[in-house]
């Protein structure tokens, strides 16, 4: 028996276990083919008959194809020869299609068919309609285009009959095949008629008789075909329920565009008002014939193909069925077994390559674990293993991360470097102190950097010694040397060395502080102690120091001589109580009154009093003496300064004396008179100053007159009489009536009128004042001023918190919208792109709101004005509907617009506010609106132009139009639920109308519609200044700019970079103001062409940096930039010598107009003009002429079609022309190569994006979509984008050659 089966088990040896498999199974399949091999037969003719359906099908989607397209050629066709030359590109593109429909028909059809003799009749007549095109006229066309569609009909049918489609037994796709092949084409042809019939009278104007006949022809034959896929809808409900609402949809979709037709079309072109635009008319039917052949490929010949192949499946599941369960089960053995050896084999192999990625340092590589047994374990374990060591590997990045995060951010220099000296790593501080950036310090060696050269060799010896014993003296410690700066002076610092052993590698690093300001404060100081004790020494006035603990500890020359002593040593051995008598002329102790004093000294800082002293000789004499807190280290003593004064007090008792003679005359005043010396002293008061202040006689004299003083006149009087004795032209008082507050007794304030005048002896000067009680006048006049303050205070908070919110809002929403922007930019074509344009409208929509509130807080507050000049009207009008056209098409709504023709074409007033107000109305016209209409009506009635705006809205009630233009109200609050907004938007509009000298007046009714008429005063007036439309380009406006940027804020630095950086600005940043005047001075003023400034910044804020800037170099321009946007703050900007202020978030239109317009353009361009050899002499590399080979024609610029778009401006191409030879793009043809040669896809895909706007600007289609592609790719980093750019640097160099022939030919 074993050698029965040994052949067999020899060959199942030889094989590998999956050719095992293979030849059990084809063994055993062989044997089941055999049995059924009769039931195959049987069922084969079903099968290829049905296939033969599908054939046909196909070729029937072809033949609908052509006619679709021929369809539209004849549209297009009809209006270019109508007049309507902007369509004559989309008949040449209708026309290629065509020519491409038939040709893949001709590819499907059988040659010896009777259908190819057809299609042979249908090629033939499309190519002598192509050939005769020129010689046609409308009608001709027209019924050519006509015969080749019934052609196309014709051919349709005889497909239907040789591949059997007619002869359907099945109902259900005999209809749909009826429907694809006969009553579809039918009706969508007769609406096709019509849109080519109504293209060519839209274009030409006018109808005849004969043409309104042939329309209403056409009308019934498309009510008729419409009729048809009525009924056949119907039938669809009962045969095939699934395709009846796909029907349904497409057929609504034709009522709709034959409604429009019928309803709309035909009865504008019968009445001959021919107001439909034939554009719109013919992309509007279009669009839904496009619909209805889409859901015929799409939705019916599918649906088709499905029926017919379920036939074939049914046939062939017969056949399957019919095979039985031995054979099922015998199959099912060989399926699992060859699952089994897939499963396994597959799952080892992935295993595999996963192991491999991973250690090839692919760490994100896992095993899916689809297996549930032992190799399933060893998958699982596998990911664990993965798992763990990725996690491992994380946190050791967020260590390095944070360590950097530390070095960075250190108040220290941090620097690295390796056994052989290299600086490995250099922070932040380090550049700071030593003037390296790290880009320049790092890979270079240490003492070539900051060490001076005489020290070089011993920091060189010490290094070595360190490596080769292992020891250094200076190791670990910190110490005090000389550092070089990049500038090449030296400067003291504080050197900390750690040495690092990492393995058998050795580091070292250094921690570094500068200690120049320490060394300069050691050295002041020493200066200044020195200047003090000369001051000391050579004082005429008394001086000495004193210690509450110790007594006298020092005393000048004066002091010794004044208290009679024979030297310091005598002198320091006294004491307060020693040099005074015993009792004090108050009958006090003199040594417990000296002891307060010097208490309160010291308490207070400082203590004046007069104090009678004793010299050691026993002589008595007044003194004025003045003590002050001085604090040495921890150590509290008082300096003295003690003068004599005794001759004063006698010369002060005598004038008393004397004046005593005029008390009696001044105590009948009814006015209140004091008396007083140069320091302030009453010297004498009537009777009336007590009733004034509440106090007696005797409590007032010998007083300063300060005592009836509040504060701060209190502090400042005594400085006043000194100030007033040394300079006599100062006479603040002296002289005039004013009035003052006096302090009475018991602490309150009286108003009082005083009048001061200079008595001049002798003996010096006294002072009299007379004083008047006007407390009565005073609280009539308070009232008022109280309730005036209380309304400006009201005002200011008002101003102040708008102004706050402003900047809070306005500071966060720069870095959004900035952010957005950038996002959308270099998101484009990706999912991410639609979420950041909404966070882009969501900003702006912010920004739009706080503008609202400013707006309205300018008006309510009277500070709105106009800024009225010439300007175009039509040009704000076109304008204005740019801004709402794109949300009007969104919600498929019709912007119809009317100008009265005798509108003047340049009016006076202010376009800005006139601008708002339009946009405004617009868009809530546009935002009520679901469907219908907007339409904009401008008409003049002498020197006032009225615009209406008319919706066909949700309407308003009168109640709700008495409360439209009041602020923060709209309609109801639904209307806010579901349209938002603040508004605020209709209040600023009316009252903006008023403030122009007009008004809006609002017509409405609930649930059709309404309309707002603006009536604004703007004469008609010469000619202005055009403002031009560069600014509102994108990309490229500042090229050559040299700019300086202060911002604190890293993310709109970041955002205020791309901005410049894609205007093809260079710009360099600082981060407060005294850091852009470190950058300003290193790199010299000349080398930048403006200041960017913001205002808020730490360190030096912006107003400060501006003064300073302007005083080295006041010709360089400075821009502001701040989140206040109040005209007062623009105002301030202006005040501190910027030129211009431009308010966060910045618009990039705004920034780069403020840049233009105080920036030389000649100055900034100097640099880029020096660029540059002429076009024509450039030779195109060899290996991109490949890449461009089908894109050099004889003339890549189409002039005739640039004339036009320029409206035949010559003078303005030739600029043009100009512009693009004055160098820049031979710069950028420059650096594209060089790119290409260096692999550099950045730079790539910056200069491509560059020159698709510069294409787009001469229309050159080639250039622009070679760009397109071209950033794609090197965006990418795809291998294609090398050779892209070097074509369209081939591509460049030719339109360059194109315009230096156009220049020469024109010179």
């Amino acid at each position: 028996m074993q050698a029965l089966f040994s052949p067999a088990v020899a060959l199942m040896n030889r094989l590998s276990f999956s050719k095992k498999f293979v030849v059990i199974g084809f063994l055993s399949l062989l044997a089941v083919l055999v049995v059924f091999y009769s039931l195959y037969q049987s069922l084969s003719r079903v099968i290829v008959d049905s296939e033969r359906e599908l054939q046909g099908l196909v070729q029937i989607k072809h033949i609908t194809q052509a006619m679709q397209f021929v369809q539209q050629h004849r549209g297009l066709s009809v209006a270019v020869l109508g007049g309507i030359d902007g369509l004559s590109e989309k008949r040449d593109l209708s026309e290629a299609k065509v020519s491409a429909a038939l040709s893949t028909l001709e590819q499907n059809l059988s040659a010896d068919s009777s259908t190819a003799q057809a299609y042979a009749a249908v090629k033939n007549d499309w190519n002598q309609l192509r050939q005769n095109a020129a010689s046609q006229n409308i009608q001709e066309s027209y019924r050519l285009h006509g015969l080749l569609v019934e052609k196309l009909l014709d051919l349709e049918k005889l497909i239907g009959e040789e591949f059997l489609l007619f002869t359907d037994s099945n109902l259900d796709s005999y209809h749909l095949i009826m429907l694809v092949t006969e009553q579809m084409p039918t009706a969508l042809e007769g609406i096709a008629q019509l849109r080519g019939y109504g293209m060519g009278i839209l274009a030409k104007k006018q109808i005849s008789d004969q043409e309104k006949i042939e329309i209403y022809v056409l009308k019934n034959r498309i009510e008729a075909g419409m009729d048809v896929i009525e009924e056949t809808t119907h039938d669809f409900q009962r045969y095939k329920p699934e395709l009846h609402p796909i029907l349904a949809t497409t057929r609504e979709n034709i009522v709709n565009a034959s409604s429009l037709i019928t309803q709309y079309v035909i009865a504008d072109i019968i009445q001959e008002k021919f107001s439909i635009n034939p554009e719109y008319f013919y992309s509007t039917v279009t669009l839904a014939l496009d619909t209805a052949y889409s859901e015929i490929y799409d939705s019916f010949i599918p649906a088709t193909e499905q029926l017919i192949k379920a036939r074939i499946n049914v046939a062939k599941t017969t056949l399957a069925l019919s095979i039985g369960i031995p054979g099922f089960i015998f199959l099912l053995i060989i399926y699992f077994a060859i699952g089994a050896h897939l499963a396994v084999s597959r799952y080892i192999a992935k295993l595999a390559k996963t192991a491999k990625a991973f250690s090839g340092g692919d760490f994100q590589q896992r095993m899916p674990l689809t297996l549930h047994d032992e190799i399933g374990q060893v998958a699982e374990s596998f990911n664990e293993m993965a798992d763990g060591f990725a996690a491992l590997l994380t946190a050791r990045r967020e260590d390095e991360i944070r360590i950097r995060s530390i070095v960075d951010t250190a108040l220290d220099a941090v620097v690295q470097m390796d056994a052989n000296g290299l600086i490995s790593g250099w922070n932040r501080q380090a550049e700071q102190i030593f003037g390296w950036p790290a880009a320049g310090a790092l890979g270079c060696l240490l003492h070539d950097v900051i060490i001076p050269e005489r020290y070089r060799q011993a920091h060189q010896q010490g290094m070595q010694r360190y490596l080769d014993t292992g020891r250094g003296s200076v190791l670990n410690q910190r110490i005090e040397v000389v550092a070089l700066h990049r500038d090449g002076h030296e400067f003291p610092i504080e050197l900390t060395i750690t040495p690092n052993r990492l393995g058998n590698v050795v580091e070292f690093s250094a921690f570094i502080r500068d200690i120049s300001a320490q060394k300069r404060a050691i050295q002041t100081l020493q200066a200044s102690e020195q200047r003090h004790r000369a001051l000391f020494e050579s004082s005429r006035d008394a001086l000495m120091t004193l210690s509450a603990s110790r007594g006298f500890i020092s005393a000048n020359p004066a002091a010794i001589s004044l208290f009679a002593c024979r030297d310091e040593q005598e002198f320091l051995a006294q004491t307060p109580a020693t040099l005074s008598p015993e009792w004090q002329s108050d009958g006090r102790p003199s040594a417990e009154v000296a002891q307060e004093k010097l208490e309160l000294a010291i308490a207070e800082g400082s203590a004046t009093f007069e104090w009678l002293h004793r010299r050691l000789n026993g002589e008595t004499f007044y003194a004025e003496v003045q003590l002050s807190r001085v604090e040495i280290e921890d150590d509290i003593v008082v300096q003295a300064t003690v003068r004599d004064i005794s001759e004063k007090k006698r010369a002060k008792a005598a004038l008393v004396t004397s004046e005593a003679r005029t008390r009696a005359v001044l105590r009948t005043m009814s006015d209140a008179v004091v008396l007083i010396d140069n320091k302030g002293i009453m010297l004498l008061v009537n009777d009336a100053i007590g009733d004034l202040f509440g106090y007696e006689e005797d409590e007032l004299l010998g007083q300063n007159v300060k005592m009836l003083m509040p504060e701060p006149y209190h502090s400042e009087h005594d400085g006043y009489l000194s100030r007033h004795l040394d300079n006599s032209k100062e006479r603040v008082i002296i002289g005039r009536r004013i009035e003052v507050e006096g302090k009475r007794k018991d602490g309150l304030l009286v108003p009082i009128e005083l009048s001061v005048n200079e008595l001049m002896d002798d003996f010096g000067s006294t002072y009299i004042g007379v004083m008047r009680d006007i407390s009565h006048r005073k609280a009539v006049e308070q009232a008022h001023e109280t309730a005036r303050l209380e309304a400006e205070h009201l005002a200011h908070m008002k101003s102040e918190f708008l102004a706050n919110m402003s900047h809070e809002i306005r500071t966060p929403l720069n870095a959004i919208i900035g952010l957005a922007k950038i996002s959308v930019r270099d998101n484009l074509g990706r999912s991410m792109q639609e979420n950041s344009a909404r966070i882009y409208d969501a900003g702006m929509h912010l920004l739009s709101l706080v503008n609202d509130i400013l707006d309205f807080s300018k008006i309510e507050a009277g500070k709105m004005t106009l800024d009225e000049h010439p300007f175009r009207l039509d040009a704000l009008i076109e304008d204005a509907i740019s801004l709402v056209d794109m949300r009007a098409k969104e919600k498929q709504l019709d912007l119809i617009v009317h100008r009265s023709q005798d509108l003047p074409e340049w009016v006076n007033g202010d376009p800005l506010r006139l601008r708002q107000v339009l946009v405004n109305l617009l868009s809530n016209a546009v935002k009520f609106t679901e469907h219908g209409y907007v339409s904009l009506e401008i008409s003049r009635q002498k020197n006032m132009i009225e615009i209406s705006v008319t919706d066909s809205g949700i309407g308003m009630t009168s109640e709700q139009i008495s409360r439209l233009f009041t602020a923060f109200e709209q309609a109801d609050s639904s209307t806010t639920r579901k349209f938002g907004g603040s508004g605020l938007g209709l209040a600023i509009s009316r009252d903006l109308a008023n403030l122009m000298g007009g008004d809006i007046v609002v017509k409405s009714i609930l649930g059709t519609g309404s309309k707002f008429t603006l009536s604004v005063p703007l004469p008609a007036t010469a000619a202005g200044i055009e403002h031009s439309t560069d600014y509102h380009q994108d990309g490229g406006r500042l090229r050559g700019f040299r700019i300086l940027a202060a911002e604190d804020v890293a993310l709109n630095r970041l955002v205020l970079e791309d901005l410049l950086i894609h205007e093809g600005a260079h710009v360099i940043f600082a981060e407060n103001g005294r850091q852009a005047l470190e950058r300003l001075e290193e790199a010299g003023y000349a080398s930048f062409d403006a200041v960017l400034m913001d205002i808020q910044m730490p360190v030096m804020d912006g107003y400060q940096a501006a003064r300073r800037i302007l005083e080295i170099a006041p010709d360089l321009p400075i821009i502001g930039l701040t989140a206040h946007a109040m005209p007062e703050e623009r105002q301030r900007c202006l005040e501190m010598g910027m030129r211009d202020r431009v308010t966060k978030p910045i618009d990039a239109d705004a920034l780069v107009g403020a840049l233009r317009q105080h920036v030389s353009i000649s100055k900034a361009s100097a640099e880029i003009s020096r660029v540059g050899v002429a076009a024509a002499e450039i030779e195109a590399p060899e290996t991109a002429k490949e890449v461009v080979a089908e894109l050099e024609p004889d003339g890549l610029i189409d002039w005739v079609a640039l004339q036009q778009r320029f409206d035949g401006r010559q003078a303005f191409i030739d600029k043009l022309i100009d512009n693009a030879l004055d160098g820049a793009q031979q710069a950028n043809l420059d650096k594209l190569r060089q790119a290409a040669e260096q692999r550099d896809y950045a730079a790539i895909k910056f200069v491509a994006h560059n020159l698709k706007g510069f294409a787009g600007i001469f229309e050159v289609q080639q250039m622009q979509s070679l760009a397109q592609q071209t950033e794609v790719a090197a965006k990418d980093q795809a291998e294609e984008a090398i050779a892209m750019a070097e074509g369209l640097a081939n591509l460049l160099q030719t339109i360059l050659a194109e315009f230096q022939s156009k220049r020469t030919v024109a010179t």
